[in-house]
């Protein structure tokens, strides 16, 4: 009896303890969900912007439009008016689909929303790491954001590391690898995975319904850029009556549409975009193009040209939408063709690129890349805005973009290490020259390259000398260079580098300054 009673007495201590155990387990995850919160970081050494969080979005969910960088090209910080920024997109974020054990599962997220509770949780905070002039050339990248979320209903880990250059060539463009895991005991099979863009061009110009897309058949992509704008009723053309309107309306957004005897004349939206996949992990690849507002239908657009819903609609339209491929021609041609595409609802576009399918097995990764991408033509040209100029960005904005697509590939291909190092840069962002307005000239002061500079490829102090360039017009140029001084010619007072710009013909209300550094083979570093 008494040994009934303490193997009784045994079970019933030992079940106790599984209880306390399990309890405390399930309450130190808890724990750990609750420590990891939604954060983002923002990407801003190379002339490409963007904030990114570690849910996956771009932006922010408040105020998508104008509180973060959400794709700005060229990125600069902004002043009190906070809608002044070179934006070329209003919303990103991504989709996923996936069967477990004959079951359909998806979810997607954008900027407009906050994560739910209820789908996701943070399990990595986004976290910058800064390897300015790649100091450690061992990890890729000068700027490096990751993150990372678990979806409930797919039982994945989404993970995102976001990589930017300031290196000349390698400056337009933000490479981002997105790591999926599987993390139930059983296979994760006909999976996809998509990234999503609502495209705006731009936030400064304040127009968007008025984009159109071009396809380039040697890289096998689409890229969108800034048109005319149109009534929505019948699809005239908006008469513009001032500056180049009556000619070219608002293409590229000049600014002296809007009044007469505008002195400014610079063009708002000359940037041509475009997302490519670096790495598809054997997967295919499907780019489609669906309506910014269609989401619901009430627009009218046709089924293909509708964006899912999460929490509305059933996995199996994910699936429909992100397998789908929109017609390999320009929005131009598509209208001539008649069929799919080339419609006004495409005029405020919805870019997914996705790839997919593919099978993970219990705790597998897979690793997809992709690039998003900026090309614009010379930013004097810009300024100068005008009806020539106007119909030079449909050559020298996508003869741009197209340069910095093969760039991106080639820079994925070297393993994300730059085949050439230029000397550090002078400086590290914006504001960081001193400059001291004088009696007849500016000083513009910069801390000195170290004596014991020495180039991480070449293992030799290739140091030659610093470029000094003005801007009378703005913090993004365009740039005028004003001095070249040989390392032998340098003045360096108190390890600073000293300069005296005297020549200050043309300068206006404002004047900016960079200053870059070059070696021996006339490698230049970023401005």
């Amino acid at each position: 009896m008494k040994k009934k009673l303490r193997q009784k007495l045994f079970n019933y201590q030992k079940s106790r303890l599984t209880l306390i155990v399990i309890i405390t387990i399930f309450c130190y995850i808890s724990s750990v969900h609750a420590q990891v919160n939604w954060t983002k970081q923002t990407l801003k050494r190379g002339k490409l912007w963007a904030t990114v969080w570690n849910s996956l979005q771009y932006g922010d969910p408040t105020e998508p439009v104008n509180a973060y960088h959400c794709l700005d090209y060229p990125g600069y910080s902004k002043g009190t008016d906070i809608s002044d920024v070179l934006n070329y997109a209003g919303a990103g974020g991504y989709a996923i689909y996936g069967v477990r054990s004959g079951v359909e599962y998806a979810y997607s997220l954008d900027s407009r929303y906050f994560p739910s509770g209820q789908d996701v949780f943070a399990t990595e905070e986004a976290v910058l790491t800064k390897n300015y002039n790649l100091a450690d050339i061992s990890m890729p990248g000068e700027e490096i954001v990751t993150g990372a979320h678990h979806i409930y209903s797919l039982s994945a880990d989404i993970r995102r590391t976001s990589r930017v250059w300031s290196y000349p060539d390698y400056d337009d463009f933000i490479i981002h690898e997105v790591e999926i895991t599987n993390k139930k005991f059983s296979d994760l099979t006909d999976v996809y995975f998509g990234m999503r863009y609502s495209l705006y061009f731009t936030i400064r110009s304040n127009t968007k319904g008025d984009e159109k897309y071009g396809w380039d058949d040697e890289n096998q992509l689409f890229y969108f850029y800034d048109d005319q704008s149109f009534s929505w009723e019948d699809e005239s053309p908006v008469i513009f009556n001032f500056g180049v309107g009556p000619e070219r309306g608002d293409i590229g957004d000049s600014r002296d549409i809007y009044e007469p005897n505008s002195w400014e004349h610079e063009l708002d939206a000359p940037g041509y975009f475009t997302v490519i996949v670096l790495d598809s992990a054997g997967g295919n690849i499907y780019q489609n193009i669906l309506e910014y507002g269609s989401k619901s239908g009430e627009t009218g657009a046709p089924l293909e040209d509708r964006i899912f819903i999460h929490t509305v609609d059933e996995p199996s339209r994910f699936k429909t939408v992100m397998t789908h491929q929109q017609p390999h021609m320009s929005w131009d041609e598509a209208r001539a063709a008649g069929g799919e595409g080339g419609n006004k609802y495409e005029r405020s576009p919805l870019f997914l690129l996705s790839v997919g399918p593919f099978t993970l097995k219990p705790y597998e990764t897979k690793k997809i890349v992709f690039a998003e991408v900026m090309g614009e033509m010379d930013r004097a040209k810009i300024v100068e805005g005008g009806v020539e100029n106007i119909d030079l960005l449909a050559t020298a904005s996508l003869d741009s973009l197209l340069k910095n697509v093969q760039a991106a590939k080639r820079l994925y291909a070297q393993n994300l290490i730059p085949e050439k190092h230029p000397p550090i840069t002078p400086t590290n962002g914006e504001n960081s020259l001193t400059l001291s307005p004088e009696e007849g000239y500016i000083s513009v002061e910069w801390p000195a390259v170290p004596d014991n500079y020495i180039d991480p490829a070449s293992e030799q102090n290739d140091f030659a000398g610093y470029r000094v360039y003005r801007s009378n017009y703005f913090t993004i140029g365009p740039w005028q260079l004003v001095a070249d001084i040989p390392k032998d010619s340098v003045v360096v007072i108190n390890d600073a580098v000293h300069y005296q710009d005297a020549d200050l013909s043309g300068a206006s209300v404002g004047v900016y300054y960079t200053v870059t550094s070059y070696d021996i083979d006339g490698n230049e570093c970023g401005k």
